[in-house]
């Protein structure tokens, strides 16, 4: 998210630093992202409101898919 609202503030789009639904569809519109990434996108910040919410944890699997499609997201911006 902080990625996110970073890139579009560099483009001079105006959006709310916390609102998520606007930063992703802002972030697609301006091609930051692409609706192929939104599958991967869901599922972390589904991996995050579990963390956030429960005592669940998640693989170290679900971790290195999480930290791998980052990784690749900030090295295209």
């Amino acid at each position: 998210e902080t990625h996110l609202f970073k890139m579009l503030t560099e483009k001079n789009v105006r959006v709310q630093r916390y609102n998520q639904k606007d930063l992703i569809q802002f972030s697609l519109k301006h091609k930051i992202i692409s609706e192929s990434d939104m599958p991967s996108i869901n599922d972390i910040r589904s991996m995050r409101n579990v963390v956030a919410h429960s005592d669940s944890d998640h693989t170290k699997q679900q971790a290195n898919f999480a930290l791998n499609f980052v990784r690749k997201l900030l090295k295209r911006n």
